[in-house]
């Protein structure tokens, strides 16, 4: 077991990656960021916890752990740890979603291809959607984002051009910078133009 301790902020990129032989991990409450692959293929790691502190978590970061291995711990889909959303499979994701109550954070590419998702409720609560949280997602036609998110990575929310696109994001306006996003979006589609980019 891994207890990481100390003034420690963030675990970067591929830090326990293959540690095979790790099983537990707890991370506290001052770390507020987790890399891409931080833990992946760590291939005994079947207990984990994250403080609510974290506010962001890498690509993959996960991938390839006992864990993520365990179907018990995934539902319609999706894979959660604790409050944090770390990935979603296409597959077997229903076509309109509600991320559950409680999370936190959405993780970097956590619904990354998944072609067949066509609306996504985000709940309050939710503070931060990661990079490229839903690129890729190409039937998606409605997202309903809370007005606490303060955080929207790159390409976190991306759109495709009105033609294949059904509907337009539907923002709370009580967050001044969604509010923004949803005036961004109104007027892409009204032109026609390709891709909105969010959060860059």
């Amino acid at each position: 077991m891994v207890i990481v301790c100390g003034v420690l902020t963030g675990l970067n990129k591929g830090a326990f990656c293959d540690c095979s032989s790790l099983a537990s991990i707890t991370i506290p409450d001052s770390v507020t960021s987790i890399g891409d692959g931080a833990f992946c293929d760590c291939s005994s790691l079947a207990s984990i916890t994250i403080s609510d502190s974290v506010t962001s978590i890498g690509r993959g970061a996960f991938s390839g752990t006992a864990y993520y291995k365990n179907e018990a711990n995934w539902t319609n889909g999706v894979l959660y740890i604790g409050n944090y959303l770390i990935m979603a499979k296409s597959e077997e994701l229903p076509a309109d979603y509600t991320i559950k109550a409680g999370t936190k954070c959405i993780a970097d590419s956590a619904f990354n291809n998944c072609t067949n998702l066509v609306s996504i409720t985000i709940p309050d609560g939710v503070m931060s959607i990661g990079n490229l949280a839903f690129f890729g997602c190409k039937s998606l036609a409605s997202i309903t984002i809370p007005g606490g998110v303060t955080s929207i990575g790159y390409c976190g929310v991306t759109l495709v051009p009105p033609c294949s696109l059904k509907a337009f994001i539907d923002v709370i306006a009580d967050n001044s910078e969604l509010s923004e996003l949803k005036k961004l979006l109104e007027k892409a589609l009204s032109n026609n133009k390709w891709v909105i980019h969010y959060g860059l």
